[in-house]
Parts: C-alpha cells; sequence; structure tokens
C-alpha cells in the first residue's frame, strides 16, 4: 500500500492518492478532499 500526492485540508496533511498492489493486481484511490470533524445530522443513524 502506497500513499501519495499529500495536500492540506484543514491544516492536516492529507494523502490523495493511495495505490493498492497485491500480485499482478493494481488498484488506486484518488481522493478530491477530506472534512475534519464534519457535522452530522443525528437523525442519519436513527432506526427505520
Amino acid at each position: 500500500m502506497y500513499f501519495k500526492d499529500y495536500h492540506r485540508d484543514d491544516g492536516i496533511l492529507f494523502p490523495h492518492v493511495v495505490k493498492i498492489e497485491t500480485g499482478t493486481l493494481l488498484e488506486q484511490l484518488d481522493i478530491s478532499a477530506f472534512k475534519v470533524n464534519p457535522q452530522i445530522d443525528p437523525t442519519r443513524f436513527a432506526p427505520q
């Protein structure tokens, strides 16, 4: 697993590219932005 392309979001350095290599398979995750401690509506976790 490799972490690359670090940028600051809310003053913290985060990797914006994550590469995972398993044998001949290579996966890449490109992340556009991070949110640190965002406000979450508590009803989102309420039973339905």
